[in-house]
């Protein structure tokens, strides 16, 4: 998904930095994170605690709805 968005981005405006990440994608994709807003998790009954961020790592979205939805 992200990098369609990228590709799209870099092929309506020919911007360089765009053209860089796709062109070093590898090098890249570990600096990209997931952003989860602390409010759908509160919504979801998890707390901040109990989920710590692992930079790199995906948030285990499933455990989250598991755990609102038991």
């Amino acid at each position: 998904m992200v990098r369609g968005l990228i590709e799209r981005h870099y092929e309506l405006t020919g911007s360089k930095r765009a053209k860089n990440i796709l062109d070093n994608w590898v090098e890249m994709l570990p600096r990209f994170i997931k952003i989860f807003p602390h409010e759908f998790k509160r919504v979801l009954g998890v707390s901040r605690a109990s989920q710590p961020y692992i930079p790199g790592q995906p948030l285990p979205v499933p455990e989250l709805l598991e755990a609102a939805h038991g």
